[in-house]
């Protein structure tokens, strides 16, 4: 049976997720071992993503769980990172067939990758305000870097995204 207002509000629904801009999670990996777990999200300049929950146990930094997942994958995930006095800096990044790198250059100085972290919520992002080599991670917390922006990570697109938006916008014909 065809009901009207339902049409309506689902048109409605899809339309609102349809203008809302996400990024696209290409793959969740799981690497490492112990009793601890914390998240890091990659989102490069052309918005692919990628997840990793990095699983360890003592003590680590946002810097350590790199060496986890450049051990994990050798010929699939592979960073550049420059060390200095004041802290570690991630040049560039490579995971599958995504690339970015860059220093910041002007004038916005935004051809970086950018540090967030969150503790909270997955869409409660803040920039960092230390350097993930001094970042101490915590069972269940979460660092994301955004390539090329000064915005904290896009979500990704719900499950379901596409069918949502074909099935809400679908005529029905009598």
């Amino acid at each position: 049976m065809f009901v009207p207002g339902v049409r309506i509000v689902a048109i409605a629904i899809a339309s609102s997720i349809i203008s809302t801009s996400y990024g696209e999670l290409v793959d969740t990996f799981e690497v490492g071992t112990g009793e601890f777990t914390s998240e890091v999200l990659f989102q490069f300049e052309n918005e692919n993503q990628y997840l990793y929950k990095v699983q360890y146990s003592g003590t680590m930094t946002g810097r350590d769980l790199f060496d986890v997942m450049i051990d994990a994958q050798p010929d699939f995930f592979d960073a550049t990172i420059d060390s200095y006095s004041f802290g570690d800096f991630l040049v560039d990044l490579t995971i599958g067939d995504d690339y970015n790198g860059g220093y910041g250059s002007p004038p916005d100085y935004l051809d970086s990758w950018q540090y967030w972290t969150s503790d909270g919520p997955f869409d409660d992002w803040a920039s960092s305000m230390v350097g993930f080599s001094d970042r101490i991670v915590q069972d269940g917390s979460r660092d994301a870097w955004v390539f090329n922006s000064a915005n904290a990570p896009i979500p990704a697109a719900p499950v379901g995204f596409f069918m949502l938006g074909t099935v809400a916008l679908r005529r029905r014909r009598h």
